[in-house]
């Protein structure tokens, strides 16, 4: 082996140290940085027998590992949509390898004599342990079953696991183990399944609503409610589904099979429809981002509320008018758990109004469409008109002011812009957000503080940071003052579906 100088190795990039050690017989430098594999050559000239190998890694608790999930969580929550995709996956691989699901086959004669073929699996999920099990060849049942701690999950898990072993069921350790067992079976013929599809590239940017309330009365209009969700575009091409947000950026699809599901009922090859992904609780609609974590969504009904029709087996129907596009909205059967079409009313739309945001229901608010309109891809309308029982609108953040009492250490309100004439213009300042809320809007503004002012005419004593404008809130307020200022702004949340170049006066 010819030796180097110390010099010499810190001059070579990576590539060329990892063709040294190749050559030299040197190993443990795979994976490593140029610090690590340097020092591996160094003490390998010192004993030329055997090079120092990586040092094994210091064991990991299962606390240890179950708490680094949890904090993965906490970042999912603040992430912008990309990231809360990739950190899904993560969390979802590290829940996988944490507590492995297990595989099970019977097959021979049952009690009465039958002969069978049928599988049985099991995982856990923290407390829930999950249970899927049927003949061979469908997907089968889900079914769950909760427990007061994580230990005593475990210990139902192994209780159930020792049953089916005594009743004669085999674990399967590998997709090959299985596939040779199973070879022999004959399968029931079933339809073909339909997969979950990669955002689609051609774009498709949703009708958008403007706001006035003198059209309540208005002819030649229907009254639709406006369910407080996320928007998302249903797609079903080459027997692929999707579930596309607004911003083009995120499949709700992997996150909601039970919605899937319901979309596979709809007998047509083809179609895009427009709806919204809400979910209720107590037969109530409750504001929940898309991208909550299975925790999050516990206790609610997702649903995707159908209100349009974009394709139709593969012809653009986007041009035809609206009381036409409602009838082939026939196509989504009634009585879906997870799918819905959004009723429709022709007459006492006041009424209709007054109803949503009574006491007893507290929606939104609604949406009026004109009858004869035809589906206008981006950019507001008047042909698609919301009313709410309060106004909001989409508003930036560049800066937070000082808190006092117990905000004292976080901040006070949000100091909001829009965009006027392409320039960004003071419109009011926020608070009205719960403790959750306000550490969810730190953390979001921590990689984008700024020393720079963003606006003029605000007191520098009363700022306590200035923040760059890319993060977009919505704003509950009462009106707007004559220079287009928000009375009365309250945050209402946070919107990842939108870019600041959409917040305008």
């Amino acid at each position: 082996m010819k030796k180097l100088s110390m010099e010499t190795l810190q001059g070579m990039n990576k590539k060329q140290l990892y063709d040294y050690c190749r050559n030299n017989g040197i190993k443990g430098y795979s994976n490593m940085n140029k610090a690590y594999i340097t020092n591996l050559i160094l003490q390998s000239y010192k004993s030329q027998k055997q090079p120092i190998r990586k040092k094994s890694k210091p064991k990991i608790t299962m606390e240890q590992k179950r708490e680094d999930i949890r904090m993965l969580e906490v970042m999912q929550i603040a992430a912008v949509p990309k990231e809360q995709e990739k950190l899904e996956r993560e969390i979802q691989r590290r829940k996988q390898r944490l507590n492995p699901k297990r595989y099970f086959e019977f097959h021979g004669t049952t009690s009465t004599g039958r002969k069978s073929a049928k599988f049985w699996e099991v995982w856990q999920d923290g407390k829930i342990i999950f249970v899927r099990f049927g003949i061979i060849g469908p997907d089968g049942r889900v079914m769950e079953k909760s427990y007061n701690t994580i230990e005593q999950a475990s210990k139902g898990m192994e209780k159930q696991i020792r049953s089916k072993i005594s009743k004669g069921y085999n674990e399967l350790r590998t997709t090959i183990e299985r596939k040779q067992i199973t070879k022999s079976i004959s399968k029931p013929k079933i339809r073909r399944e339909v997969k979950i599809s990669a955002i689609p590239k051609s774009r498709i940017r949703p009708m958008l609503a403007s706001e006035n309330e003198k059209y309540l009365d208005a002819p030649g209009y229907i009254a639709q409610q406006k369910y407080d969700g996320t928007r998302c575009i249903i797609i079903k091409k080459n027997n692929k589904i999707s579930l596309i947000g607004r911003s083009w950026k995120s499949n709700y699809a992997p996150n909601f099979p039970e919605i899937v599901n319901d979309i596979k009922k709809i007998q047509l090859n083809s179609f895009i429809l427009d709806s919204e992904l809400t979910f209720f609780k107590g037969g109530k609609d409750i504001f929940l981002t898309a991208l909550a974590t299975e925790q999050s969504k516990k206790g609610y009904i997702a649903k995707c509320m159908v209100f349009d029709i974009l394709e139709y087996n593969n012809k653009d129907v986007k041009n035809i008018p609206l009381s036409e596009r409602i009838k082939l909205l026939e196509i989504v059967p009634k009585g879906l758990k997870h799918l819905e079409v959004v009723k429709s009313y022709k007459t006492n739309h006041k009424k209709f109004f007054e109803n949503i945001i009574s006491d007893k229901m507290q929606g939104e608010g609604v949406v009026l469409k004109d009858l004869e309109s035809k589906y206008m891809e981006s950019g507001r309308t008047k042909d698609w008109i919301k009313v709410k029982g309060w106004k909001s609108d989409e508003a930036i953040v560049v800066g937070v002011t000082h808190g006092t009492g117990i905000r004292s250490d976080s901040f006070g309100s949000l100091i909001l812009v829009q965009y006027h004439n392409k320039k960004l213009k003071f419109v009011g300042r926020a608070s009205g957000f719960k403790q959750s809320e306000q550490d969810v809007l730190i953390e979001k503004m921590k990689n984008i503080k700024t020393k720079e002012p963003q606006i003029g005419g605000i007191p520098s004593s009363k700022i306590k940071y200035w923040v760059k404008p890319k993060l977009v809130v919505e704003i509950k307020f009462q009106e707007r003052t004559k220079d287009g200022k928000f009375r009365f702004p309250s945050f209402l949340r946070i919107r990842n579906d939108k870019t600041p170049k959409e917040c305008t006066i």
